[in-house]
């Protein structure tokens, strides 16, 4: 019976630099959502709980080759694979597309943060016990706009020492237009092997 709700503000900010008609850097921010009666703009300890909220999503450059035929993008960026069911974070990637005939295709190398500090310095940082993800899928344009799309996702998790995470995950998804409906078909398997995490220390 009791009641509940609040007052909020929330505001998206998205910036695109044309450094030439090939070459271009996005930057995304969010400010929010503070809500009125907890986050405190008058603050100015930045540990305090109600700081106002500040997120850097997403800050990139990315150049196009060979008439719009071939792109790289590289920075911080919103990673979404093709079904929706398996990553969708904001986080540290490079990705390469390239178009042969009527198929786009991508292939992506990204790294998630994790708590497993290693230091800043060449000397500390190792890329030993990180987190991967490695991608490459296909999209097929079909009659009457519609979408056909193979996917393979890998994602290796070492943060945890002797305790290693492999997980592969092939997809389909299949985007089906008539009219003003869309239909979207997903499908997903994962299959792995994680280290010691069974009874006797086995994989």
């Amino acid at each position: 019976g009791d009641s509940e709700g609040l007052l909020a503000t929330y505001l998206n900010l998205q910036l695109t630099l044309s450094i030439t008609n090939d070459v271009f850097i996005f930057y995304e921010m969010e400010l929010g959502s503070n809500i009125w009666s907890k986050n405190n703009p008058d603050i100015i300890d930045p540990v305090s709980s109600d700081i106002f909220v500040l997120k850097h999503r997403q800050i990139y450059g990315s150049a196009e080759f060979f008439e719009n035929s071939a792109r790289i993008r590289s920075g911080y960026m919103r990673i979404i694979d093709p079904t929706g069911l398996f990553i969708n974070h904001w986080i540290g990637a490079f990705q390469f597309g390239f178009d042969i005939y009527d198929t786009k295709n991508y292939l992506l190398m990204a790294q998630l943060p994790d708590f497993n500090y290693e230091g800043l310095t060449a000397q500390t940082n190792n890329f030993a016990n990180d987190r991967w993800l490695f991608a490459l899928s296909s999209s097929f344009g079909l009659a009457g706009n519609d979408i056909f799309t193979l996917g393979w996702y890998t994602y290796y998790d070492d943060s945890v020492i002797n305790r290693s995470n492999l997980i592969h995950s092939p997809l389909i998804s299949y985007v089906f237009y008539k009219d003003s409906l869309k239909v979207v078909f997903d499908a997903i398997i994962q299959f792995g092997v994680m280290q010691n995490a069974a009874i006797n220390n086995e994989d």
